[in-house]
């Protein structure tokens, strides 16, 4: 499984240096700015407002769709099973069976 750097494309190059310079490095510097520059409550509320934003802009891009489940289904049909338990079995020692 070893990656086989000289095939990689420029596009795909582009995008790893984005992830890591763009949405890594830039962002922690910009919250450790928020956090000198804003108050406490205002960085705070970026922690909830994040995921929600984040959601909004893969939903608009089209990276994400969002669907309701069928009234008759239920969305996740593992979510309710049982597991069963097991029976802890003695030890035994020497001569016990």
């Amino acid at each position: 499984m070893a990656t086989r750097w000289n095939e990689l494309t420029p596009q795909t190059i582009a995008g790893i240096l984005f992830i890591v310079i763009g949405a890594t490095f830039i962002s922690y510097m910009l919250i450790v700015i928020g956090q000198k520059n804003l108050r406490p409550t205002v960085a705070g509320m970026y922690n909830y407002v994040q995921p929600v934003v984040a959601c909004i802009v893969a939903i608009c891009c089209g990276m994400e769709s969002l669907n309701l489940p069928d009234k008759g289904r239920r969305s996740s049909p593992d979510l309710h099973r049982r597991v069963p338990r097991h029976r802890q079995q003695k030890p035994t020692g020497p001569g016990e069976s």
